[in-house]
């Protein structure tokens, strides 16, 4: 995963109310997609209320590769329901750990 300063997305995020998180949703999903296969279906899906709680679970899943378990699907997806922010600041040190680390193996 890029590597990235969390504290640099958390507050673009803030200045953009909220549209700097959906590009980072997109950015990640595109990169877990094709390092991982991850199945990450289409960013629109989480504008949409009712199914982006689908997209998040799929999201997490995925994170949850790319992290190497850092955080399990369940609970990736329960911090999103905490101000979304914060979750997106501590994946985005997960990814950089993990990145540090070399990365998940890829799976299968």
């Amino acid at each position: 995963m890029t590597q990235k300063s969390p504290v640099t997305v958390w507050i673009l995020t803030l200045v953009t109310f909220g549209i700097y998180g959906l590009l980072w949703l997109r950015a990640c999903k595109h990169e877990m997609n094709a390092k991982y296969n991850a199945g990450i279906p289409t960013t629109f899906l989480a504008l949409i209320p009712g199914p982006n709680l689908y997209y998040l679970w799929k999201w997490t899943g995925g994170a949850e590769k790319a992290t190497g378990g850092k955080y399990s699907q369940l609970v990736g997806l329960l911090l999103f329901f905490i101000p979304a922010m914060f979750a997106i600041f501590l994946h985005q040190s997960a990814f950089n750990e993990a990145a540090q680390r070399g990365g998940a193996a890829r799976a299968a």
